[in-house]
């Protein structure tokens, strides 16, 4: 190769791409690198794999090239399951040949995410097989919480579901904002994929049944992901109940989902909610909501014996912080209830009086008061370990001021310091003083000789 020639890299990558296999073998032959780093920082094995070329994988392969090369920690691994190309046998064979040439299956970007958590997301049943066959973590966690299952609920893919399920994936895990997988599919607008998730959830559900179900998993009413993330549960709520035509609606007039426990008829005819049956249906819904019982599957899933992690803290305290505001919404809606109709307070007095009923909001209110107390301790002792180097991130610089009572101390150490080294030196050294000072020692000084 004479001096001056340009190694043709782009034609490299378009050859690979395209599963152009002789002119990739060609330009190998004329001293391209199997693992040169081409355009955007990615391998020739990386551009392979996304777009399913497995005869040029497989020839890369035995050229030594490494499966397990990165770009920001992303993975061919990685790019096969992420990719968006409808060949999903030709995505198979690429991850399949990786996995036997030594790619780890269990490699994380730098979102924390896995090879099996992008392909639950495509929504790739036969490529989550062969990474569950690799043994793969199925309960992994990325920096936000999500599960490979959690991806497949956002996206609606009911067979990848059935799949994880069926190989032990967790639905009662938690993401940081203490959401369940059940509760990402309702918000997706999946709420077949969230019932199912539920039901698996409280030990209800047959998972094998499932298989005669996955036609009926692929819901076809799935919401934006815009529309889904700025409603969460009120949008996730209306989708359910078949009308998320009326989420435009919602949305004009500001209703938050706590603000919805509470509307009553007369809110709904101002938001111009015209249709009566859609009215009783959502009061209905309303109504339901606040008889639902208590769940103990709304706690995270915490292994016996386990010290719980931070993570897991926060992800709990998010959930509390989310029945507390509908606890909040439940007592408003009584009251309005209540005021709003007196007469209700006349109904069912042979199995609750009014006395009873304010005995239990009493017992509510002292509840309440030992939460309350509880997190303020629980806060104070977090405050006090915040800035405790032990507890801190890695990257974390924190600026230690001296408060007032340490520099007090400092200045009266300093200050005794000083003057027993200055009363030593007066009787050992006196000539000193006398010099810096022109101080005539005392007659009946004694000069130490020290």
């Amino acid at each position: 190769m004479y001096e001056g020639y340009s190694l043709p890299f782009d034609e490299f990558r378009m050859a690979a791409m395209h599963g152009n296999l002789p002119v990739v073998k060609s330009l190998v032959k004329q001293g391209i690198a199997i693992d040169q780093i081409l355009k955007s920082g990615w391998t020739c094995l990386m551009y392979v794999c996304s777009c399913g070329k497995p005869k040029v994988a497989e020839f890369l392969l035995q050229q030594n090239a490494d499966p397990n090369l990165h770009k920001e920690l992303f993975t061919a691994l990685m790019a096969a399951c992420a990719s968006s190309r409808e060949s999903e046998p030709d995505l198979l064979d690429c991850v399949k040949l990786l996995l036997s040439y030594g790619a780890k299956v269990d490699a994380a970007e730098r979102h924390r995410m896995t090879a099996l958590m992008f392909a639950s997301k495509e929504g790739r049943a036969t490529i989550v097989e062969a990474l569950i066959d690799a043994k793969a973590d199925i309960n992994k966690q990325d920096n936000k919480g999500w599960t490979a299952l959690c991806w497949a609920a956002t996206r609606g893919h009911g067979k990848v579901v059935r799949i994880l399920l069926q190989h032990s994936a967790d639905p009662l895990k938690m993401n940081t904002h203490g959401q369940r997988a059940a509760d990402i599919a309702l918000t997706a607008g999946y709420p077949e994929i969230a019932d199912i998730l539920d039901r698996v959830a409280a030990g209800g559900a047959n998972v094998p049944l499932m298989e005669n179900d996955a036609e009926k998993l692929l819901v076809k009413h799935s919401l934006d992901n815009k529309t889904a993330h700025e409603f969460g549960e009120l949008e996730m709520v209306l989708t359910g109940l078949y009308l998320s035509h009326l989420i435009p609606v919602f949305k004009q007039h500001q209703v938050s989902f706590e603000l919805f426990l509470r509307l009553s008829e007369k809110d709904l005819e101002n938001m111009n909610v015209t249709a009566v049956g859609e009215r009783k249906k959502i009061l209905l819904s309303i109504k339901e909501i606040h008889k639902k019982e208590w769940q103990t599957s709304s706690l995270p899933n915490v292994a016996a014996n386990a010290n719980i992690t931070v993570p897991e803290a926060a992800a709990l305290i998010a959930n509390i912080n989310k029945h507390i505001r509908y606890i909040h919404a439940s007592v408003g809606y009584l009251r309005d209830q209540i005021q709003g109709n007196p007469r209700l307070l006349q109904l069912g007095l042979d199995v609750h009086s009014v006395s009873s009923l304010s005995s239990q909001c009493g017992d509510s209110m002292k509840f309440i008061q030992g939460l309350q107390e509880e997190l303020r301790f629980f806060k104070s002792h977090l405050d006090k370990v915040s800035g405790n180097a032990e507890y801190s991130t890695a990257d974390l610089i924190t600026d230690c001021r001296d408060n007032g009572r340490m520099w007090q101390r400092r200045i009266l150490a300093s200050l005794v310091t000083t003057t027993a080294v200055a009363t030593i030196l007066w009787y050992s050294r006196p000539q000193i003083f006398a010099s810096i000072f022109s101080i005539k020692a005392p007659q009946n000084t004694v000069i130490l000789d020290i």
